[in-house]
């Protein structure tokens, strides 16, 4: 995968850019952060690595939104 192809994806998924490194592009989600470097190839040890956060940062996400859904259901009780 390129790295402009792998760019995409992560701003798709709804990473935001936050600063450029000396050799790679950092991007942050949900106080996560996940540095892309700067190269014409992505290997796809780095694209498991976002995979794996990606899908952590999502299920947080889910289960504080849960949590705050049932605590607002308990307030109306």
């Amino acid at each position: 995968m390129t790295t402009i192809e792998f760019v995409n994806k992560i701003k798709e998924a709804g990473w935001k850019f936050l600063r450029e490194g000396s050799k790679h592009s950092i991007y942050f989600k949900d106080k996560k952060t996940f540095s892309v470097p700067r190269k014409d190839k992505i290997k796809k040890g780095i694209i498991w690595q976002w995979e794996r956060l990606n899908k952590q940062v999502d299920e947080e996400r889910k289960s504080k939104s849960e949590s705050a859904e049932g605590s607002v259901c308990n307030k109306d009780s």
